[in-house]
């Protein structure tokens, strides 16, 4: 008897130390876990950025489905220590930015920051490359995946950009046996990548030179073109349009900087006469011509129609602001030839862009018309800003 009251007592005592047991340890294993799911999601890559919309996926162009990456005002990003007094960050200065304001602007930045400059000075002009290297390297710099990201670049742009002008005026590597050829071709790698990279686009939209840096590339691009392109110094007007066909009517006649709008004043073909628009100066014309030149590269486009294709209103607009100086400054601006000059270019780009199909130039736009519709003022003084027949063109010279 007194054996099986002993072992009831044992069992009871085990059960309870059982049952204490397995709540402590129930106990202890909820509040481990918990603890490590908090650490997980904290430490978790992305999360934050995510949270904050600050990845660096690719911008949606503000249709709310992608992210932006440019930081904001306050970051607290290590910038080093000063690197005025450094000798060596001294001179990194001085070869990454050419003017000596730019060099000074430089030192006055952390060593680190400077660091980070000089990679981004790397990846935009770095001589020595081949086009697919200068894919790779600007790609880099928008993915933002290695040491830097468009953030630096917009860093660089601030403090200065001669230095990339002048290497783009030279086809970004300065080395004597590279052909046009090698030059065009990195170019157009760095005019795909402002095109195509919206937030980068808009970073260059914000500095003060950022027009010169378009305009500079622009002229690089025509210059060291071998003959793969169309500008419309290359066209041939049609000899008697119809009055009310927007056929081929516009040409640039580059010796004598003299921009061709083709109208005539009936609608018998046989009454044509070319609108004459005379351009300020040579530089001018060259930069006319350059704004026209379509390229196989960009789908045979030029500089507008392949914006409009990537809906960059951001470059098409840069773009036609270089379009409207130059207009702005033609002799017989108080007849209304500034906006023939601009209507002009616009039609002959929207007409190669439909295949030189008449009447096509509206229904073939991608997006062209409907981007330059901002612009209208500078285009026509009523709302035909799209009327791209010989008798819109009558009425800016008759």
């Amino acid at each position: 008897m007194n054996i099986l009251k002993e072992m009831i007592s044992f069992l009871i005592l085990f059960k309870s130390y059982s049952v204490k047991r397995l709540l402590w340890l129930f106990f202890a294993f909820v509040i481990g876990f918990s603890l490590f799911g908090f650490s997980f999601v904290s430490c978790a890559p992305g999360i934050d950025e995510q949270a904050s919309g600050n990845s660096n996926g690719n911008d949606d162009g503000g249709d709310g489905d992608g992210t932006r990456r440019r930081r904001d005002d306050d970051d607290d990003e290590d910038d080093g220590d000063r690197c005025r007094g450094n000798e060596t960050c001294e001179r990194v200065c001085e070869h990454i930015y050419k003017d000596y304001s730019e060099q000074t602007e430089c030192m006055d930045e952390g060593d680190l920051q400077v660091g980070r400059l000089q990679k981004v000075h790397d990846l935009l002009m770095e001589v020595g490359r081949d086009a697919d290297d200068i894919e790779s390297d600007l790609q880099e710099l928008s993915d933002g995946e290695g040491e830097v990201d468009i953030n630096h670049f917009e860093d660089y742009l601030k403090i200065g950009t001669k230095k990339w002008i002048e290497q783009i005026k030279v086809g970004l590597d300065n080395a004597n046996s590279d052909t046009s050829d090698k030059k065009f071709a990195r170019l157009i790698e760095t005019v795909k990548w402002l095109v195509e990279d919206k937030e980068v686009a808009e970073i260059l939209s914000e500095v003060n030179t950022g027009n010169d840096v378009l305009e500079k590339l622009l002229l690089a691009l025509d210059a060291n073109d071998a003959d793969n392109g169309t500008c419309i110094s290359k066209a041939t007007p049609a000899a008697n349009p119809v009055k009310s066909k927007d056929t081929d009517l516009w040409d640039l006649d580059g010796s004598n900087n003299i921009v061709i709008a083709k109208y005539n004043k009936t609608a018998v073909g046989s009454n044509s006469v070319d609108g004459r628009i005379e351009l300020d100066n040579a530089a001018d014309g060259k930069l006319y011509d350059a704004l026209s030149c379509q390229y196989d590269n960009i789908t045979s486009r030029n500089v507008f129609s392949y914006a409009a294709r990537e809906d960059n209103a951001t470059i098409f607009n840069m773009a036609f602001d270089l379009l409207v100086e130059i207009c702005d400054d033609v002799e017989t601006k108080d007849d209304g030839q500034d906006k023939a000059c601009a209507k002009t270019l616009m039609c002959w780009t929207s007409w190669q862009d439909a295949g030189g199909e008449d009447g096509d130039h509206l229904s073939n736009s991608n997006n062209f018309w409907e981007l330059a519709e901002n612009k209208k003022s500078n285009l026509e003084e009523d709302s035909r800003y799209y009327d791209c027949t010989a008798e819109s063109f009558a009425e800016f010279f008759e």
